[in-house]
């Protein structure tokens, strides 16, 4: 996983195979069920205990930060990360869990959720070309909305810093 960047960020390559995930999470999932004294799970179960470790994982690093920020030199937290969250970040990448620009928006799904999704449709045995793109023109539709919102925000946001810079300076006129 750790070298396999399609896999490990579970994002969709046109250029490879469609059932390419699916393989890869079937033979991982083979791997860990031969292990000794380990827990014999599905693909999907193995698939959501890996989602849901990272985003615990994501979640006690982004505690960890925002704590230092706050604080800075003061007191620390009585968390840290163990070895293997730490590997776990480094594969992932941490630039999601430090904010990226564009991870995700409130009402957006990011794009592994689109991943997901599309994966889900294309492993039923109904599925059609224009399920696939419905759900990819939603998931536009929602991108540019919230495009358009935050543009709204940010003239609103210009307007008030002008505003304020009149306010302060009286004398100046523009």
């Amino acid at each position: 996983m750790e070298n396999d960047y399609i896999f490990k960020s579970n994002t969709i390559d046109p250029t490879v195979n469609a059932g390419y995930l699916i393989n890869k999470w079937q033979d991982l999932t083979l791997k860990l069920n031969a292990i000794e004294n380990g827990p014999a799970l599905t693909v999907e179960e193995w698939r959501k205990r890996f989602v849901d470790w990272k985003y615990a994982t994501i979640s006690k690093y982004r505690k960890i930060k925002a704590h230092s920020k706050k604080n800075g030199s003061g007191p620390k937290l009585n968390i840290e990360m163990t070895s293997l969250e730490e590997r776990g970040l480094s594969v992932c990448g941490k630039v999601t869990v430090m904010g990226a620009k564009v991870t995700s928006y409130e009402g957006l799904e990011p794009l592994s959720a689109l991943a997901e999704t599309l994966i889900k449709i294309s492993e039923s045995s109904a599925v059609t070309n224009n399920e696939l793109l419905k759900t990819i023109k939603t998931f536009c539709d929602q991108y540019v909305e919230i495009k358009k919102d935050k543009i709204v925000l940010e003239k609103e946001k210009l307007k008030f810093e002008i505003t304020k810079f009149k306010f302060l300076n009286e004398g100046f006129h523009f």
